[in-house]
Order: C-alpha cells, then structure tokens, then sequence
C-alpha cells in the first residue's frame, strides 16, 4: 500500500520536473544564438585564405540551402566578387542579374549592384548594356546629386562609344550644370568641348572649354587637355598661328610639356618658310 502511495506521489510530482525541465531547456534553447551553418563558416575561411575554389563551392552550397537567410547578400557578393578576380566576367554578369532579381526591393542594395553591373559592361566595351544599365540605376529613387552626375557622365561616355552623338551632349550638358561635383562637372564639360570638336562644331566646343576654364578648384589638367585639344583642332583645319598660340599657352600646364613642345617646334618651322 505505501510503495504504491509513494509510486503515485512519484509520478505526479516527477512529470511536473520534468515539464519544468523541458521548459527551461526550451527557455534555453530560445535564448543561444543560432548557429552558423556549416557551409558558411567554411566559405568564409576559404575566403579568408584566398582559397577561392573551395569558398565558391561552399557559398553556393549555401545559398542552394538557404533561402531565405540574412548572410544571402554576403554569399552572393563574394561570389561576383571571385568571378571578377578570376576575370571571369560573364559568369559576374550572370551572378549580378541573380542578385538585382533578389534585392530589387532594397534601394542601396540595387544600386551597388547596378554599379558593379555597369562597370563590368564597360570593362567589356558593351556600350549598349552599359548604357542600359547606367538608366535603370539613374531611376533610382534618392540618389545624391553628386552620384547622379557621376552616372550620368558615364551615361555620355557610353552613348559617345556607340556614336549617338546627340544623346551623349545632352548627358553631357546635364552633368555640366551646378549640382555634380566640381570634378564631374570639370570632366563632363571637357568630354562636351571634346565631342563638338569630333563634330566639328568648334564654337559651341570653345563656349563648353570656357566655361571649363572658369570652374574653381579643379585639376589643371582637365583645362590643359581642352587647350592642348583645340590647339589640335586649329592647326588640322589648316589654322597654324591660332594653333601656335595655344600650344605655346599650354605649354607651362601639359602633363607632357615636351608634347606640347614639339608641336610648337613643328608650327614654328612651318611658319618660318615663305
């Protein structure tokens, strides 16, 4: 009669222990910070020791696994990133599309995408795709104005590439205008004076390179190169004084003077024969 007292008594109390234990096990469980996958940590050394193969294969075993996991934008990164050290940019291309399909929603996310995107189709000269990628990131909402001259300015460059002239000036007229930084206005006035030369429009090339000329607190350079460039420009439409004049201004601020000085020898002698 007691043993079966004291086997009822067990079990009632016992089983309340051990539902207080396993709530507190739980309670515990809750509390420990998950634990990195696997493959993550060993993407991560592989990556750490430059051991690319190993870290490629360990990412995208994770990403396979992982759906919807937080550390997927590491994983995807460091894979675009290994692609372009290995100069394998078609799988790069590939790896950034992946990756603006998954972070469309996240503004700072597609734009660094976008960016990298971009500036592999430039590397590669695909003028077309670069363009087309440089307009979608320019769609972004927010972007600062001195990004957006920078896009823009690349923007030019492209359509310059392919011959669309008239999209190019307009690029390029837009980043010309206050609200770029001083070097990209600097470089989108001089890449506007450029293409009127190209287009043989020498007036509205000399309006772009003065204005050029008068921007503060940029590199001497950019204003050497316009009139190292007009200087060009004069003396192959046949124009050799007006072209003597500039090459001798420009002489003191070229980055190579003795450019500058050959072309001043060469006109001078020209000029000296009756």
């Amino acid at each position: 009669m007691h043993g079966m007292m004291r086997l009822t008594f067990c079990i009632q109390h016992c089983g309340r222990f051990l539902v207080l234990a396993g709530v507190l096990l739980w309670a515990a469980a809750c509390d420990r910070p998950p634990q990195t996958p696997h493959d993550l940590l060993a993407a991560r050394e592989a990556y750490r020791i430059q051991d690319y193969y190993t870290a490629e294969l360990a990412y995208k075993r994770y990403l396979q696994k992982n759906s919807e996991a937080p550390e997927r934008w590491e994983a995807w990164k460091r894979l675009s990133d290994m692609a372009l050290v290995r100069a394998d940019n078609h799988e790069a291309v590939e790896l950034l599309h992946s990756m603006a399909l998954e972070f469309s929603a996240d503004r700072e996310k597609k734009k660094r995408i976008l960016e990298r995107l971009s500036a592999v189709y430039e590397s590669e000269r695909q003028w077309m795709r670069a363009a087309q990628t440089l307009t979608e990131l320019l769609e972004i909402p927010g972007l600062p104005p001195e990004e957006q001259g920078w896009f823009v300015l690349r923007l030019g460059r492209a359509y310059k590439n392919r011959r669309e002239n008239e999209q190019a000036l307009e690029a390029f007229r837009t980043c010309s205008e206050p609200g770029a930084s001083s070097d990209v206005m600097a470089q989108c006035l001089l890449s506007l004076g450029l293409l009127h030369l190209d287009m043989d429009d020498q007036m509205d090339a000399e309006k772009a390179f003065a204005r050029l000329e008068k921007l503060s607190g940029v590199s001497e350079d950019y204003k050497a190169m316009a009139l190292f460039s007009m200087a060009d420009y004069m003396e192959s439409k046949g124009k050799l004084e007006e072209a003597l004049v500039l090459f001798r201004r420009v002489m003191p601020l070229y980055p190579n003077p003795a450019a500058a000085m050959i072309r001043v020898e060469s006109l001078e002698k020209q000029l000296e024969k009756p």
